[in-house]
This record gives C-alpha cells, structure tokens and sequence, in this order.
C-alpha cells in the first residue's frame, strides 16, 4: 500500500483494521502523523454532536403526564401513553439520523483544512509539471482548464469521498491552495478560517470548489479566477 491509497483509506474510514493500511502506518511517519490528525478531528466532531439524554427523561415524561391526566379514563390514558411513547422513539431515531448526517455536511471545512495542512511541501514545490500528466489528471475528472496564470502545482488526491483536483497558485499573499471536489456536494458557501489560513468552499457545477490562503489573501479574487478558467465537463 502506498501513501495516496493510505491517505484514501483513511480518509474514507478512519478506524479501519486493514492490516496493509496498519503496517503502511507504522512505517511511514508522514502518513501516521496525518492519521494522528485526522482521528483527532474524528473525536472533536464526535464530541461536538453528541448531546447526551437523560436515562429518565422518557420515564419522567410519560409520569408528568399521567399525573395531569388523572381524571381521564383508563383507556385514553393507555392511548395516549402509547402515543407518547411511540412519539419518543421516533424522535430519538430521527434525532439520530440527524446527528450522521448534520455532521458529514458540516464537517467539510474541517476536512478541506486537514487535506491543505497534510500537503503544506505542495505550497513550496519547486517540481516541475507534466502537461500531458496534468490533461490526463483533468479528463479523468472531468475538467478542463484552459490557462491559469501563475499556477504552481496540479494533480490528484485521495479526499474524503474519493477524488479531487489539487492545484496550487500564486496568490498575492503567499501560494493559494484550490480543491476542485466533483463527489463533494454543497448547497451554499461556507468559510473556513484558522489561526494561518482563511478560505471559502461553494457550490460547483459539479461538486464544489475550495479556494484556502494566507490570511491577508484575497480569496473571492482567486475564485473568480479559478471559475474562469476552469470548466466542468
């Protein structure tokens, strides 16, 4: 296993027992430090969303209840105890759903942030690119650039839910981070911010788009820029 398929695995299962994924850890140091953080952002999120219930509350619930109801009949007090029952059952399961899936959505800055720190030698590469490596990354995708100026670095990465575009370019505060995420859907523009970087994700044709610089960068510059020039095919 190497380290893309490594950085997939992960960021797809954080706790995966994979035998191959557990010996690629303990022998790359890179790729353990980037699990380290990435189960570290697992445990604030969970932390986050998790709302504890008291054990009691459905008890005293259906108590408080039956004593306001004492003057009805037996029979709509079996009723109505069954109806509130089922009611809170029915909540919790909803309350559940929403928990899963509130946390997949919200929790993409978090992930966007993680990816740009986990590649932070990609703001400083000198490596030259391959421009016939580069059209194959984008059709394999489906984009399609026509110039960006300034553009420093571009390729493929694992990402959450599977593939994106990562390209780097000359801001004017510094190198400017930009994830193109055809698997990541989202339905409006969020920000993402940290003690170094500032940053946007919004809706793509496909998928979405996240722009990450220097905090004294002029982010709504480089994407409109990006959304120039790129095309999703």
């Amino acid at each position: 296993m190497n380290c893309l398929e490594f950085r997939r695995l992960v960021t797809i299962d954080p706790r995966t027992r994979d035998k191959e994924a557990l010996e690629h850890r303990r022998q790359c140091a890179s790729c353990d430090a980037m699990y380290q953080r990435t189960m570290a952002t697992e445990t604030l999120l969970e932390r986050a969303v998790n709302v504890g219930v008291p054990n009691n509350l459905g008890s005293n619930i259906l108590a408080r209840h039956y004593a306001e109801h004492t003057s009805r009949t037996r029979a709509w007090k079996r009723i109505s105890l069954n109806a509130i029952a089922a009611s809170l059952i029915l909540a919790a399961g909803v309350g559940l759903g929403m928990k899963f899936s509130g946390s997949a959505s919200n929790a993409l800055p978090y992930y966007v942030l993680q990816h740009v720190y986990d590649e932070l030698p990609l703001l400083t590469s000198t490596r030259p690119m391959d421009p016939a490596s580069l059209q194959k990354t984008l059709r394999e995708e489906h984009l399609k650039i026509s110039h960006i100026e300034n553009l420093k670095y571009a390729g493929a990465c694992a990402f959450r839910n599977g593939r994106s575009v990562h390209m780097v370019v000359q801001g004017e505060a510094g190198p400017v981070t930009v994830l193109l995420m055809p698997e990541e859907t989202v339905k409006k523009r969020m920000t993402i911010s940290d003690p170094r970087f500032t940053g946007i994700i919004s809706p793509a044709p496909h998928g979405s788009l996240a722009v990450i610089g220097e905090k004294q960068e002029p982010i709504e510059k480089v994407e409109h820029q990006i959304r120039q020039e790129v095309q999703w095919l």
